[in-house]
């Protein structure tokens, strides 16, 4: 090997050192989180680089300890985006059943502080609508008491011009 592929393989192996040697201090640090993809991006990248290294110079032991750490980081960094993907799927499912629940924020419980009989004595159940939903030509829904208009946007309450909420598509 020539003295710029062993300068090239030399760097390689500082570069994986520093990556991983970085990431562990960050962890014990606490300025990232163990279960992060920059901590998982970084084990693999120097646990890489530094099996790469290892075995141009023949280091077998290194070589084979870095593989397996990179295993155990691929095994890792799957667990994190499942984690990811199955926060985000509840996260959707919340709002969806929320939006559901309370389309333009209409009909919420009030929350009245606690009474002389206490906390469960004040609460008052959700109002139902007292109409229910009517459709009325140009579009407009009437919801309880307040009339709905659907836009390309959203949602507009009448009486409230430029206060647009989010529209629901099931």
């Amino acid at each position: 090997m020539n003295d710029f592929a062993a300068l090239a393989v030399s760097i390689v192996g500082w570069v994986g050192a520093a990556a991983s040697l970085g990431a562990y201090a960050m962890v014990t640090q606490r300025r990232i989180e163990p279960d992060s993809l920059l901590f998982q991006g970084l084990n693999i990248g120097g646990a890489t680089a530094l099996a790469v290294s290892a075995s141009v110079n023949a280091a077998w032991p290194s070589a084979v300890a870095n593989v397996v750490w990179v295993a155990i980081g691929v095994q890792g960094l799957l667990s994190v985006k499942r984690a990811v993907i199955t926060r985000r799927a509840r996260a959707a499912a919340s709002r969806l059943a929320r939006d559901l629940r309370h389309p333009v924020g209409l009909h919420r419980p009030v929350r009245r502080p606690a009474g002389p009989e206490g906390p469960a004595a004040s609460r008052r159940p959700a109002a139902a609508p007292r109409s229910g939903r009517s459709r009325r030509p140009g579009g407009r829904t009437t919801v309880g008491t307040r009339e709905v208009r659907a836009t390309e946007t959203g949602l507009r309450a009448a009486g409230t011009p430029g206060l647009t909420e989010k529209l629901v598509r099931v």
